[in-house]
């Protein structure tokens, strides 16, 4: 049986959500861009506890990255995906009225 990416929120809101994600070995969420109705995403993303082998979050473009264990980027512009084990904390923020496709 194959374990299940967990993700629990820890602070859900309209404007800016916060989540704990912890992924099994050998897990992979492919490369994808995040669907947004109306304004813009950003993401911060850290990793608590590094695991033994192999943990990649990958994205076309991030604004920050601090040896892939403190990541910003936006998630409704450029692809990205994540493979192999950790626990990450995850933070999104949403800018309503500015569409995707301002920079």
């Amino acid at each position: 049986m194959q374990q299940k990416v967990w993700n629990r929120a820890l602070y859900p809101s309209r404007r800016f959500a916060v989540y704990l994600v912890r992924g099994p070995a050998g897990h992979a969420i492919m490369p994808h861009l995040d669907m947004v109705t109306d304004g813009r995403v950003y993401r911060l993303s850290c990793v608590l506890a590094k695991p033994r082998l192999g943990d990649v979050l990958w994205c076309e473009k991030s604004i920050l990255n601090l040896i892939g264990r403190v990541v910003i980027f936006r998630p409704e512009l450029y692809r990205h995906e994540h493979r192999g084990s950790s626990e990450r904390v995850t933070g999104d923020s949403a800018l309503p009225g500015l569409g995707p496709d301002c920079r």
